[in-house]
């Protein structure tokens, strides 16, 4: 399970050095999110949607699907679909066995394989700009960009994606 970003700030906080400055306000920092990685794509974790993190299952292939529909995993006794998103941005499916992401809850989650999660504190100053239409099609499902410290991360309405990973994976 990812932690509540309430759980990360109290940690970060326990490991600042004693003589480090405290910002006057949250506000002032920025808000407290979670990153993945997807081949060379970073993406942000919107706070309200629930989300765990697995380790990779063994998945069941459908038949006449295509490859970046992974199939369907066995989790605690639910069957969720899983999507290599790479492979619909990339064209080529990621390297290496990674976690399962999965989101939502109950009849509306699937999950994605991704190779890293990390926490991120985002500053409020932040330009978010719309996503060129080159990206994979993202940019038709209403996504943006954050730049920072060198990385782009996109900002994506994970249920549209999900929609439209359905009609694309037949």
């Amino acid at each position: 399970m990812i932690p509540s970003p309430a759980a990360l700030h109290q940690v970060d906080s326990l490991q600042e050095p004693e003589n480090a400055e405290t910002p006057a306000s949250e506000s002032e920092v920025g808000e407290i999110g979670h990153a993945f990685r997807l081949g060379r794509h970073w993406f942000l974790l919107p706070p309200a949607l629930p989300a765990e993190l697995i380790p990779a299952l063994p998945t069941a292939r459908l038949p006449f699907t295509r490859p970046g529909f992974l199939g369907l995993a066995n989790h605690r006794g639910d069957l969720i679909p899983i999507y290599d998103l790479a492979v619909w941005l990339d064209g080529e499916a990621a390297t290496g066995s990674g976690y399962f992401l999965i989101l939502g809850q109950r009849e509306a989650r699937a999950g994605l394989r991704i190779d890293r999660i990390e926490s991120r504190v985002l500053p409020p100053s932040l330009e978010r700009k719309p996503l060129a239409v080159a990206d994979g099609g993202l940019a038709e499902l209403g996504a943006f960009s954050w730049t920072w410290e060198a990385r782009t991360y996109i900002e994506v309405d994970f249920p549209r994606l999900f929609a439209a990973l359905v009609g694309w994976s037949r």
